[in-house]
């Protein structure tokens, strides 16, 4: 928020409280995704078929819905 990290969601309930990096005026929300680890395993084993991911995966093996899901909002007085 605004330059300032303000850490790492992964699990439930998926909310960081940033209301003192909220300024008067424009704010700017940067979000960065990863995937899933188990994707870049299937890719790693399309990729290099001796890595040892590639006998866990195959390299056309089903991938699994990653990435951002749903509106980002921000809540203002929420706990």
């Amino acid at each position: 928020m605004n330059g300032i990290e303000t850490g790492i969601i992964w699990t439930q309930p998926h909310r960081l409280n940033v209301t003192s990096l909220i300024k008067a005026g424009r704010n700017v929300l940067e979000i960065e995704v990863a995937n899933l680890w188990v994707n870049r395993l299937v890719g790693e084993a399309a990729l290099n078929p001796l890595s040892t991911g590639a006998k866990m995966y195959r390299p056309n093996g089903p991938l699994r819905r990653a990435g951002l899901k749903g509106p980002v909002r921000v809540l203002m007085g929420c706990k």
